[in-house]
């Protein structure tokens, strides 16, 4: 009998007896089709289940359907930190192992609708059914279907559901169950192979000619070879010692011998060759180059900070650092010097960073200082190269592994350090489905792991250094760059003193100066700005109304590069050339500015420049994205333009210039962490600047010139921001002094959404914490809407986390009762964004 966690949204394991006809013992860590309330859902194997209750109670124990997993998906270490998530997030355990495997094999039971011919016939009185014109309804009437997952949708709504139900009696539409697998594929390919003594004997035959190969070969044969068949022979043998192996890929016979079928069925008959299905590897450094690099000599500063960390590696033993290193202090080496001590040890280590640009340019200085060793984790790789890459490190091939925050998940063994870089960095939060933060994750993994963690970042998040300041991290500081050179002069351009005309409006008059000069020298420049399209809004020109999304309360973005008017929330697009909704005019044009826009505005001020821009549209494709930042590092491209994913970690010695467009866009979101985050973005991007032999400068433009996270971050001054920070947040009573809890309700009636929110609110207020925690709300969450789910939340405020996370267990308990079935319930435990 086995404890199974079932990937289902119920608190508890479940017990299971073996599959019907199992003759193995399953470990921990396969993954299983399990039978749950009428439909079957992936399970994932946690070990041997307790024995069923012996006072006689009834306790009957259903069998498994199917193993999923050949062999394990995860190693055994992995489960007590499975099991800490699940508490501490109240999540269910089986969903938080799907979201630490997600190309891992599953299965699921589903529903597909489809149209029955009545229903086609009298389409039109399917569409007078229902309480109001469901939006399905007319792709059920276009493409005479809805998929599972469109089906699965509408399933979570009673009353859609009641619709489809009804429908189904009146035969006009059909439910098929169907099961829904999912998961990446391993690659396979079929390689042809010489058979036992046909093989010895084709082995010493392939060092013959042509001519002595036939006599040799009729003499083991039972009738004569045919032309072809010797033909098809020669061909395998010279293609094996080409290969250097004993077996050859039938797409390369099929390649070099058109007509070569006939002939290998005959000998497939005859028992000389036999195919065979072999795994193929899909190697994402497959065509990137990279000469090996020796280890660099550190400065006096670097062996001082290196020196606990290497003491905690050779001791083996949890110990967590904080690395407050400025902007090219030479953290990477720090880094890459840890790791080597790690892999001489003969153990495994894992290196987080928060933006796939990021990975990108340290995988190539892993690979040229650790070669094979090194294994990535992240959504730029196609799905292929995820799954071998998981495969690498869980059979202990790839022994470092690089990632974006989902590889804290990674199946490692003998973990000997966890780095985390820029660990200061808001996306190593998730905000959908489990709501875990990478950084924390990655510290409770060493904790339970026994090994070192190190954190590092020029702009630590205010909690890691009130940790590190209370003696919860140990604090280790580089103050100066290696080169000894000076941190960039950094300028604050007024905006609104600045009299520009309109085509240069976007830019300074010190910025546009500055440019000139730096190409004039030969210099490149890095302009930043955190908004990627073209145009941030459109707006009619006649009534000033301003395109919202569909399905969510958020503008339109134009991206001309795409031709479209985007949503980035739920990815809805329409044609830009568009009338009014409101008044219907024709005059609808884009206003504020993105990347694409600033992109095209250089190349009408710079023609002869050679400008490229980073952000999450340009730089979908990883290789793509590798190619740019190596033609960054040659000097091929004078001007960059790029979001947060070219703000922090890169290093182009070149750069001499840095243009802050917007520096305060993120100032007036309804955060408390605002002014700490703008402070770390200019911090971050300015210290891309005078990374080389030459000084840096930045510009900064701004509309407010003497907010404090602005005035700092000129100064550079971390020191006076965590001051300014923490006398604010110890008034409020905000983290770190207190922990929060957004509880986030979602639907799509926003009066049940509303009530549910109330009785959240009043559930809360009612609780037994003796008034350890404060209940604010409920109200509104500022994107009201997504995806066509109305949003409200209610925050929870505690420096007692007991009571906190009882409340929190309370109100996963009492879901069914304070909210409708149509009606989610998210509990975002120390959430990063109140949006």
């Amino acid at each position: 009998m086995y404890e199974v966690a079932v990937d289902a949204p119920i608190p508890t394991t479940l017990s299971y007896a073996e599959p019907a006809g199992l003759t193995r013992e399953l470990p921990p860590g396969v993954i299983v089709l399990a039978p749950l309330a009428g439909r079957q859902v992936t399970g994932y194997i946690l070990g041997a289940a307790h024995p069923p209750p012996s006072d006689g109670s009834a306790f009957q124990v259903r069998p498994l359907l199917d193993v999923l997993s050949a062999e394990p998906f995860f190693p055994p270490s992995l489960i007590p930190f499975y099991r800490w998530i699940a508490q501490y997030y109240h999540y269910p355990l089986g969903e938080v192992i799907r979201t630490a495997l997600p190309l891992a094999p599953g299965a699921r039971s589903g529903r597909r609708v489809v149209l029955t011919a009545r229903g086609k016939a009298g389409f039109e009185s399917v569409e007078k059914l229902g309480p109001e014109p469901w939006p399905w309804l007319e792709q059920l009437r276009e493409k005479g279907e809805l998929s599972p997952a469109i089906t699965r949708r509408i399933w979570r709504s009673s009353q859609e559901q009641r619709t489809l139900l009804d429908l189904e009696k009146e035969g006009l539409l059909s439910i098929v169950p169907e099961l829904l697998s999912s998961g990446g594929k391993a690659k396979t390919e079929e390689v042809v192979q010489a058979n036992g003594h046909f093989g010895r004997l084709l082995a010493q035959a392939c060092a013959l000619e042509s001519e002595e190969l036939l006599p040799l070969l009729d003499a083991q044969a039972a009738t004569p070879l045919k032309k072809s068949e010797l033909k098809l022979l020669t061909l395998f043998c010279s293609l094996a010692h080409e290969n250097e192996t004993a077996e050859v890929p039938r797409a390369q016979l099929r390649q070099a011998y058109a007509n070569y079928g006939p002939a290998l069925k005959g000998l497939l008959g005859r028992g000389f060759l036999s195919i065979r299905h072999k795994a193929v590897y899909r190697d994402p450094f497959a065509g990137i180059e990279r000469q090996p690099t020796a280890a660099h000599t550190l400065t006096a500063r670097q062996e001082e900070v290196l020196a606990p960390i290497r003491e905690a590696i050779s001791a083996r033993t949890f110990s967590p650092f904080l690395l407050f290193g400025i902007t090219g202090s030479g953290k990477t080496e720090v880094y890459l010097q840890a790791l080597a001590q790690v892999l001489a040890q003969e153990q495994t280590a894992l290196l987080l960073v928060p933006e796939i640009a990021l990975a990108a340019q340290l995988e190539t200085d892993l690979r040229a200082r650790f070669g094979e060793q090194v294994a990535v984790l992240h959504s730029a790789l196609s799905d292929g190269e995820r799954v071998d890459q998981w495969q690498q490190v869980l059979q202990g091939r790839a022994r470092i592994v690089l990632g974006a925050r989902s590889a804290v998940f990674a199946p490692l063994s003998n973990l000997g350090l966890i780095i985390v870089d820029e660990e200061h960095e808001s996306s190593y939060k998730q905000e959908d489905g489990l709501p875990y933060h990478g950084r924390d994750l990655a510290v409770l993994r060493a904790r339970q792991e026994q090994c070192p963690v190190l954190l590092g970042s020029a702009t630590p998040a205010l909690t890691s250094y009130h940790h590190a300041t209370s003696g919860k991290y140990r604090l280790l500081q580089l103050p100066e760059r290696v080169s000894a050179h000076p941190l960039p002069q950094v300028q604050v351009v007024d905006m609104k003193a600045e009299a520009l005309p309109r085509e240069h409006r976007l830019f300074s008059s010190a910025l546009l100066s500055a440019m000139r000069q730096n190409l004039e020298q030969g210099r490149q420049t890095l302009l930043y700005l955190n908004r990627r399209g073209f145009a941030s809004f459109m707006q009619c020109q006649d009534c000033g109304h301003v395109l919202e999304c569909r399905h969510c309360h958020v503008s339109l973005t134009l991206h001309r590069s795409r031709n479209q008017l985007l949503c980035h929330y739920c990815g809805y697009h329409q044609h830009p050339d568009t009338v009014c909704p409101s008044c219907g005019s024709s005059q609808v044009t884009g206003r504020g500015l993105g990347t694409e826009r600033i992109e095209e505005e250089m190349a009408m001020l710079f023609p002869t420049a050679r400008i490229a821009r980073v952000d999450s549209d340009s730089s979908r494709n990883r290789r793509h994205l590798l190619r740019l930042l190596q033609a960054m590092q040659q000097q091929e491209i004078d001007i960059l333009v790029g979001t947060q994913m070219i703000a922090k970690g890169l290093h182009f010695p070149q750069v001499t210039l840095v243009g802050v467009l917007w520096a305060d866009a993120g100032l007036s979101l309804p955060d408390f962490r605002a002014g700490e985050r703008v402070f770390a973005q200019l911090t971050q991007v300015t210290g891309r600047a005078g990374r080389g032999e030459d000084p840096g400068r930045v510009i900064v433009q701004t509309y407010q010139p003497d907010h404090y996270a602005i005035r700092l971050a000129q100064a550079q001054d971390y020191a006076g921001l965590f001051a300014e920070e923490m006398a604010l947040r110890r008034q409020l009573g905000y983290p770190p002094f207190s922990r929060l809890v957004n509880v986030r309700l979602s639907g799509l009636h926003e009066r049940e959404v509303e009530q549910a929110a109330a009785n959240v609110a009043v559930f809360a207020r009612n609780s037994d914490t003796k008034g350890a925690v404060a209940v604010l709300g409920p109200a509104p969450a500022p994107l009201s809407k997504i995806k066509d789910r109305l949003r409200r939340q209610v925050l929870l405020k505690s420096a007692d986390t007991r009571s906190l996370h009882g409340l929190c267990d309370s109100l996963v308990q009492q879901k069914a009762k304070l909210c409708p079935r149509s009606v989610s319930m998210q509990i975002d435990v120390d959430p990063e964004t109140m949006l």
